[in-house]
């Protein structure tokens, strides 16, 4: 008894069957699963970074901190006569009203330091006059106080020119001023013992 033969119509469906699942996809035939990213990375990547902002942050405040104090460390008496040395070694650039307005804001300035006088924000009459009852600077070095912002005040104002000579004297009493007057409030030297003081004397006598 022979076997009867398949239609020729289930053949090609066969055929049509076949081709139509080779044109699916790959991925849609096998379904791939993506393995998750633990979330912990994120949290760890982020505590790097900002461990490592903070650190910056830190680093960059402790050197603009050791900057300032390095600044601030500086006793005012050293201060002033760094910039006095500075002022004189080009004065010849200087004219003669900001030749003075320069060394006695420096002096001002070492006085408001040392001495806790407001000295910039005051007129030359008020700030003698306190300095003149400061028990550091009372006496010799209240007059000289006042016969230096004497000078500074007519060239400034008056425009009364100054000789060479007389712009080395004034700067050299902003120097003799600022070393004499922190020696003796570190010695607690009476004004009238300083060193100007007993030249003065010594003239007198002869």
């Amino acid at each position: 008894m022979q076997a009867q033969a398949k239609p020729a119509e289930d053949i090609e469906d066969i055929i049509e069957l076949q081709a139509d699942v080779t044109k699916v996809p790959l991925e849609q035939i096998i379904e791939l699963k993506d393995v998750p990213l633990w979330t912990g990375w994120y949290w760890i990547g982020g505590a790097i970074l900002l461990l490592i902002a903070l650190l910056v942050l830190l680093f960059t405040r402790k050197r603009k901190s050791d900057s300032t104090e390095s600044v601030s460390q500086i006793p005012p008496h050293e201060k002033a006569l760094q910039e006095l040395r500075e002022i004189w070694s080009g004065q010849e650039e200087l004219d003669d009203k900001i030749f003075v307005i320069t060394v006695s804001d420096v002096l001002r300035r070492y006085i408001e330091a040392a001495f806790s006088i407001r000295a910039p924000e005051r007129t030359t009459e008020e700030f003698l006059e306190e300095a003149s009852q400061h028990e550091d600077l009372k006496g010799d070095f209240a007059d000289r106080l006042d016969e230096f912002l004497s000078i500074v005040d007519l060239v400034k104002f008056a425009r009364m020119p100054l000789a060479s000579n007389k712009r080395e004297e004034l700067h050299e009493s902003a120097v003799n001023f600022v070393e004499e007057s922190h020696q003796a409030m570190m010695l607690k030297i009476a004004p009238e013992l300083s060193t100007s003081a007993q030249m003065l004397g010594e003239k007198i006598e002869k």
